[in-house]
């Protein structure tokens, strides 16, 4: 694991802003993806249809008790430039098996344990929320 610096992330958010497409609905930090990057970028983004398999995903990890996605972690900040982003944590379910996600820490100014995806629209956050936390019948 290499040292990881808010002055890397701001520049990393900079990066994605710059790539960043209308469909993309979600934003979240790539560990792989900065690491080959030397720190450059590290945010990965997903469409409606890129979050379809991973929401399936989730919602078979919950009902096997693998992970986690409380509502209280449910919520709404502004980045520095005034952006408002609508968080969702996915976290294991034992309690501080996770790590410290960075995109929370240095860019959204908050720390919690889990993987953490920053939403557009709080409208896409709530139903990838409702879906992935549905009971089974």
């Amino acid at each position: 694991m290499s040292i990881q610096t808010k002055d890397q992330f701001d520049s990393a958010y900079e990066h994605f802003k710059r790539v960043e497409e209308p469909r993309d609905i979600v934003m979240f930090y790539h560990k792989v993806l900065w690491e080959q990057s030397g720190g450059k970028c590290g945010f990965s983004v997903m469409d409606k249809d890129e979050m379809k398999p991973e929401m399936r995903t989730w919602r078979q990890q919950i009902r096997d008790g693998k992970v986690v996605c409380k509502d209280y972690n449910n919520k709404s900040v502004k980045t520095e430039d005034g952006r408002e982003w609508h968080i969702l944590v996915i976290q294991d379910a034992v309690e501080g098996r996770h790590s410290i996600d960075c995109i929370g820490m240095f860019l959204l100014s908050f720390m919690v344990d889990g993987n953490v995806y920053a939403f557009k629209r709080k409208s896409h956050r709530d139903q990838v929320f409702d879906y992935i936390n549905k009971k089974k019948k």
